[in-house]
């Protein structure tokens, strides 16, 4: 596994801001919150299948 670093200085008025990226495998039946973020989760699937739920609605991941 590669690690991977960004520094990003903060500039506002910009769309979109990298400030942290990383990889991991998550074992069955994984979860994380309920919790506020103070930005957005980018997550890419390359194997496997779950659900995704948020404000009520379940979303199937794969």
């Amino acid at each position: 596994m590669q690690d991977y670093i960004f520094f990003n200085e903060v500039y506002h008025g910009n769309d979109a801001i990298v400030y942290t990226c990383g990889r991991e495998e998550c074992a069955s039946g994984h979860s994380y919150g309920p919790v506020a973020r103070s930005g957005y989760m980018i997550h890419y699937i390359t194997c496997g299948k779950g659900i995704y739920r948020a404000r009520g609605k379940t979303y199937p991941i794969r």
